[in-house]
């Protein structure tokens, strides 16, 4: 699959319990399907981790000013080729994310 082959990833680190700030231990589901997005090569992308932002599947930073959802850190990628889009997962459930990886059919609505 082209969309494994390219992606570069750094994962997310949620906070630790030394920082007592509240995280929540399963993401929100953004959208229940999965989102294609049009990727620039070689472009720097922040992936919402938390599902809370307003600008998915991108972080907007939302999770840094809640005192709610503090913690959750994004998935910095970027791809490589160009591709007419790239499926990036809405779900937050994708074991490759930020690449939908079809979870979404197998949750239990």
């Amino acid at each position: 699959m082209q969309q494994e082959e390219n992606k570069e990833i750094k994962h997310s680190e949620l906070a630790t319990k030394e920082s007592q700030e509240k995280v929540p231990c399963i993401a929100k589901i953004a959208k229940p399907h999965l989102l294609r997005c049009k990727l620039e090569p070689n472009k720097t992308y922040l992936y919402c981790t938390c599902g809370y932002s307003n600008t998915q599947p991108f972080c907007d930073k939302t999770c840094d000013t809640s005192k709610d959802i503090k913690g959750w850190k994004p998935i910095e990628f970027k791809v490589t080729v160009e591709q007419t889009f790239w499926s990036l997962c809405g779900c937050k459930r994708s074991k490759s994310e930020p690449f939908c990886d079809g979870s979404h059919n197998t949750l239990d609505w």
